[in-house]
């Protein structure tokens, strides 16, 4: 979906351990690879620090469970610094 370019997205938010073939670590080198700066948020129910060396620079990790307010944050935070907002 994000390669077709058909809607414009801002930011990706994945969980760590998704269902499926693909884990969010790989999706968000996907990306990365289309938009070096593209803002990407991962969320996971382990401890954030278990696996840094997997995730992309200048991303976001979340431990679950957290307020809807800090996703929005990070989110904010992510955008701002990118030009986006």
């Amino acid at each position: 979906m994000f390669k077709s370019a058909l809607v414009k997205y801002s930011a990706l938010v994945t969980d760590v351990n998704l269902k499926g073939g693909m884990k969010g670590w790989e999706i968000a080198r996907l990306v990365r690879q289309i938009d070096p700066t593209f803002p990407l948020v991962y969320v996971t129910g382990t401890s954030a620090d278990a696996r840094p060396e997997e995730g992309v620079p200048h991303s976001i990790v979340l431990e679950k469970p957290f307020m809807l307010t800090r996703l929005t944050a990070a989110l904010l935070q992510l955008l701002k610094k990118g030009g986006f907002a």
